[in-house]
C-alpha cells in the first residue's frame, strides 16, 4: 500500500468515525424538563416541557429534602428522585476574620456565613413515561406538597398547559441549533486532527526520500 492509497483510507476511516460520533452525539430519548420555584414554603409549577434529550439520573441526591415521584395510572411509581431548592447563599469572608499575615483568626458559626433565601427555583430533567399520569412531590415528613396531572387518559397522549406546549416549540428549534453546532465542532475538530497526522506522515515521507 502506497502513501495515497493509505491517505485514502484514512480520510474514508475519518469520515466514518465522524459521522458516527455526530449521530450518537443527537439526543434522542423524550424527557420532561420541569421548572418549579420555591416560595415561602410553597411549591409551584413554572413549566413543564416534553422535549428530545439526553437523561442521567442524577448521581448525587439530598438525603433530606423532597422527594419527587412520576406515578402511572394504577400508582405504581415509575421513577423516583430527591432533590432540594438552592436556598442557602455562602456569603464571602469578612476582612477581619484576619490578620495582617492573611492567617485566619476568627472562625464564625454557620448562621455568620449563610443567608436563607425565601424563594429560589429548581430545574428538574425527568425521564418519559408514556403511562405516566401525574408528578408528585412529597417534604421530608412524607407529606404531599405538591401534583400534576401529565396524563389525563391512559388512552391520549401527554397533557401539557399551552404555556409549555409554546416553550418546547422553541426550546426544540433551539435544540435543534444546539445540535447542528455540536456535530459542526465535531467534525471542525476531527478534520483538524486528520490534517495534522496528514502533515505528520508526508514530513516523514519527505525525510526518507531524501536518505
Amino acid at each position: 500500500m502506497n502513501i495515497r492509497q493509505f491517505l485514502i483510507v484514512l480520510v474514508g476511516l475519518w469520515f466514518l468515525s465522524s459521522l458516527a460520533g455526530a449521530i450518537t452525539q443527537q439526543p434522542n430519548q423524550d424527557v420532561f424538563v420541569l421548572t418549579l420555584k420555591y416560595d415561602r414554603g410553597n411549591i409551584y409549577m413554572q413549566s413543564l416541557i416534553l422535549t428530545k434529550s439526553f437523561f442521567y439520573p442524577p448521581v448525587n441526591q439530598p438525603r433530606e429534602g423532597y422527594n419527587l415521584s412520576l406515578v402511572a395510572f394504577d400508582g405504581i411509581t415509575l421513577y423516583s428522585q430527591n432533590f432540594n431548592f438552592p436556598l442557602e447563599v455562602h456569603t464571602a469572608p469578612d476582612p477581619n476574620w484576619f490578620d495582617e499575615r492573611g492567617n485566619q483568626i476568627y472562625f464564625p458559626g454557620r448562621n455568620e456565613t449563610t443567608i436563607i433565601k425565601e424563594s429560589a427555583n429548581v430545574e428538574l430533567i425527568l425521564p418519559y413515561y408514556e403511562n405516566a399520569q401525574r408528578i408528585v412531590i412529597k417534604d421530608k415528613n412524607n407529606i404531599e406538597v405538591f401534583s400534576y396531572i401529565v396524563n389525563q387518559n391512559s388512552h391520549s397522549e401527554t397533557f401539557i398547559s399551552n404555556e409549555a406546549v409554546s416553550k418546547e416549540e422553541v426550546n426544540d428549534s433551539k435544540g435543534n441549533l444546539e445540535d447542528i453546532k455540536k456535530a459542526f465542532y465535531w467534525l471542525l475538530g476531527s478534520l483538524t486532527v486528520l490534517v495534522i497526522i496528514i502533515l505528520i506522515i508526508l514530513k516523514i515521507k519527505s525525510r526518507l526520500s531524501t536518505k
